[in-house]
C-alpha cells in the first residue's frame, strides 16, 4: 500500500519520498581526460540510479509525478489521526467553560490540515471520567494518537498542561507546560489562550512530521473571535448543547429546552462578533437539525433555509469550516438536492471511521431512503461501539423503523426489547410493539396493547388512532367511527378544531355514510400530502406522501391519480414491506386493485422491495445475525 511504502521509506530514509528529489546527491563531474571511471564514482553513480528509481516508484504509485506537477503540496499520503479527549478543568468554575474551549479549539484548527484527521469531540466527551488506559481508547476511536490536557491555578497564574501520547506505546511524544498571567479582574487575555492553541497545534504537526503549507498555517493562527463576551457566549452555548445530547434519551422535553438555550447564546454570540464563523456553524446546525418542529413541515421548510443561510454566513469567514461543509450537505439532501449535495461529499470524505461516523452515515442514508445502507450502517455501529457507551434513541428509533419496513418484524422487536432493558421506557417500547402488531396485521394483540397504553398513559391519543386503522383494516366500519368520535372528544378538550391531517378519518366516516366529513379529511390530507411533495419533507423523500394520495384518490374512485402517484413510486431507492402488504389487502385500494395497471405497478414495487430484503437478509447473515 501507499502508505506502508511511505512508512518504511520515511524509516530507511529519513525523509518521505515526496522530499526525495531534495536529497538526490549529483554525481561530480568527471576530469575532461579520464576514459575510465573509477569504482567510486560508480558507486556514486548506483546511489544516484537507485534513489531515482525509488522517487519515480513512490511517486508513481500515489499518482502524483512531482515533476508534472511542480505547484502540488509535497506532503506525505499517511493522515494522522488523532483523539483530543476533554481536558481537564482544575482550574475553579471560572476557568471551566475555556478549559473545555481549548481542547475543542486545538480540534477544530487541526482538522483543518489536510493529513490530520480529528475524532469528533461530541464523542470524545464520552471519555471524560474514564478510567480506562490511552491504548483501549485509541482501539476504540481508530486513532494513533491521543491528546490529553490540564488546566491549574497557582496564585496569579494559569497553567496549562499538553500531552500528545503514542498509542500503540502509550509513550509521550511530546509534553509541554504553558503559564500565562491573570489579571486583577481575574481574567486570562484571550489572546493569550489563542497562542498557547496554536503553538500546540504546530508543535503536534513537528512531531507527527507533518508538513504545512502556507495557507494551512495561516488556517491554524487565525483567530475565531477576538471578544471575551462572544467567546463566553459560545462556551455556554456549547454546554447547553452538550446537555440536549446527554437528555436526548430520557427526557424529550429537557433536551428541546437545553437546545433553545444554545440557540439563543449563539444568536448572543453573532450579535456580539458579526464575524464569528464558529457560532453561526452551530446555529446552521440547530436550524436544520435539532429544532422541534416535526410536526409542522411548513416552518421546517423555513427553518432549513434559516439554517442555510447561517451557513453560508460561516463559509464566508472561514472557507475551511468542513463542519459547516458536512451541515450544508444535509441542507441539500433534505431539500431533494442530491446532485449538489453530491459535490461537496469529496470535501467529507476523511474522517476517522468510528462508531461515530456510523451515526452520521446512518442518518445521511436515512434522508436518502436507502435502506440497505441504513441497515449497513447501524450495525457497523453497533460493532464498533464501546459497550459502555449507550445505543443513542434516534439510531435504535431508526434501525427499528427500518427492520420493520424492511420486512424484519423479529429482529424489530428484538432490538425494541434491548432498548426496554437498558431505558426502561415503556412507553416507547408499547408504542414500538403496537406498531408492529398494527403493520403484520395482529388485530386483537394491537387493540390489546392499545388498551395497555390507554391504562398506563391516559393523556395520549394515539393508541385511539391505530384502534381506528386496526377496525378499518378488517371491515369493522361501526366500531372505528365508535372510536374516532371518543379521539375527536378528547381532542376538542384541548384545541378549537380538528385539523383534517388524515384521510383514515375520512374513510371512517365514509364507510359510515358521512360523506361530507368525510370530503373534509379527504381535501385536507390531499393538501398536506401536496405540499410534503412539494417541500421535500421526510415523508415525501420515503414516498409516503405517495402512497397516501394513491390511496386517496383509490377511495375517491379517481383510478388515473391513484396510478399516477403509484407510478411515482417506482423512483424509489427503497420500497418498503408495509406498501406490498397494504397493496395486496387495504379495502381502500379495493377500487383500483383489478386494474391491470395497478396489478403491473404493484409487481414491479413487490420486485424491488423483495431484491432489497434479500440484500439485507444476506448482510445479517454476514453480521452472525439470523434475519429471522
Amino acid at each position: 500500500s501507499v502508505t506502508y511504502f511511505s512508512k518504511c521509506f520515511h524509516d530507511f530514509y529519513g525523509y518521505p519520498p515526496g522530499k526525495a528529489k531534495n536529497h538526490v546527491l549529483q554525481p561530480e563531474k568527471p576530469e575532461t581526460n579520464t576514459s575510465k571511471v573509477e569504482p567510486t564514482d560508480m558507486k556514486q553513480w548506483v546511489k544516484v540510479v537507485f534513489a531515482i528509481v525509488i522517487v519515480l516508484i513512490a511517486t508513481i504509485i500515489s499518482g502524483k509525478l512531482f515533476f508534472l506537477s511542480p505547484s502540488a503540496k509535497e506532503k506525505e499520503n499517511t493522515d494522522n489521526t488523532i483523539a483530543i479527549l476533554p481536558f481537564v478543568n482544575d482550574s475553579g468554575e471560572e476557568f471551566k467553560g475555556f478549559t473545555k474551549w481549548m481542547g475543542i479549539e486545538i480540534g477544530n484548527k487541526l482538522s483543518k490540515i489536510e493529513n490530520m484527521q480529528v475524532a469528533p469531540q461530541s464523542i470524545t466527551e464520552t471519555y471524560r471520567d474514564t478510567k480506562k488506559s490511552n491504548r483501549e481508547i485509541a482501539h476504540r476511536l481508530m486513532v494513533d494518537h491521543i491528546l490529553r490536557g490540564r488546566t491549574f491555578i497557582t496564585d496569579d497564574q494559569i497553567f496549562v498542561n499538553i500531552e500528545l501520547i503514542t498509542a500503540k506505546t502509550d509513550k509521550n511524544l511530546l509534553t509541554e507546560v504553558y503559564t500565562k498571567d491573570i489579571d486583577e479582574s481575574g481574567e486570562v487575555d484571550l489572546n493569550s489562550l489563542f497562542e498557547i492553541c496554536e503553538d500546540v497545534v504546530f508543535k503536534i504537526t513537528e512531531k507527527l512530521q507533518t508538513d504545512l503549507t502556507p495557507a494551512e498555517k495561516e488556517l491554524v493562527t487565525k483567530k475565531p473571535t477576538k471578544n471575551m463576551a462572544a467567546m463566553r457566549a459560545y462556551q455556554q452555548a456549547y454546554h447547553h448543547l452538550e446537555l440536549a445530547k446527554l437528555t436526548e434519551i430520557a427526557d424529550i422535553k429537557t433536551s428541546i429546552d437545553e437546545h433553545n438555550k444554545a440557540k439563543k447564546l449563539f444568536e448572543e454570540a453573532v450579535k456580539i462578533d458579526s464575524t464569528f464563523a464558529g457560532a453561526y456553524t452551530m446555529l446552521g446546525h440547530i436550524y436544520i437539525n435539532h429544532l422541534p418542529y416535526y410536526t409542522d413541515i411548513y416552518l421546517a421548510d423555513k427553518y432549513l433555509d434559516t439554517g442555510k443561510i447561517y451557513l453560508d454566513k460561516a463559509l464566508h469567514f472561514d472557507k475551511s469550516d468542513k463542519l459547516a461543509i458536512g451541515f450544508i450537505r444535509q441542507y441539500y439532501i433534505q431539500k431533494g438536492m442530491v446532485d449538489e449535495a453530491d459535490k461537496l461529499m469529496p470535501l467529507m470524505e476523511k474522517k476517522v471511521k468510528f462508531y461515530g461516523y456510523y451515526m452520521g452515515k446512518l442518518s445521511e442514508y436515512c434522508d436518502l431512503n436507502d435502506r440497505y445502507h441504513v441497515a449497513e450502517a447501524f450495525l457497523s455501529y453497533m460493532e464498533t461501539k464501546p459497550p459502555e457507551v449507550p445505543v443513542r434513541n434516534y439510531m435504535s428509533e431508526r434501525a427499528f423503523w427500518n427492520y420493520l419496513y424492511m420486512g424484519f418484524p423479529v429482529r424489530a422487536r428484538e432490538l425494541s426489547e434491548d432498548k426496554w432493558k437498558t431505558t426502561h421506557d415503556t412507553f416507547q417500547y408499547l408504542i414500538r410493539k403496537v406498531n408492529i402488531e398494527v403493520h403484520y396485521g395482529l388485530k386483537d394483540s394491537a387493540l390489546k396493547t392499545c388498551y395497555q397504553i390507554h391504562n398506563k398513559y391516559p393523556s395520549y391519543l394515539g393508541h385511539l388512532f391505530y384502534g381506528i386503522q386496526c377496525c378499518n383494516l378488517h371491515g369493522e366500519y361501526s366500531k372505528a367511527l365508535d372510536t374516532l368520535k371518543k379521539l375527536e372528544e378528547k381532542v376538542l378538550l384541548v384545541s378549537d378544531s380538528i385539523t383534517p391531517n388524515y384521510y383514515v378519518y375520512g374513510y371512517t366516516y365514509l364507510k359510515n355514510g358521512m360523506k361530507s366529513k368525510a370530503d373534509y379529511h379527504f381535501k385536507g390530507s390531499i393538501k398536506r400530502a401536496e405540499d410534503e411533495i412539494k417541500l421535500n419533507s421526510a415523508n415525501a423523500r420515503t414516498y409516503n406522501s405517495h402512497f397516501s394520495l394513491a390511496r386517496i384518490y383509490s377511495i375517491l374512485k379517481d383510478k388515473q391519480k391513484s396510478l399516477q402517484y403509484l407510478e411515482m413510486i417506482k423512483k424509489s431507492p427503497s420500497v418498503p414491506f408495509t406498501f406490498i402488504k397494504d397493496l395486496k389487502n387495504d379495502p381502500m385500494f379495493d377500487n383500483v386493485r383489478s386494474d391491470p395497471e395497478f396489478q403491473k405497478i404493484a409487481s414491479e414495487l413487490e420486485k424491488k422491495y423483495l431484491e432489497e430484503h434479500e440484500k439485507i437478509k444476506k448482510l445479517l447473515i454476514s453480521h452472525g445475525l439470523e434475519p429471522a
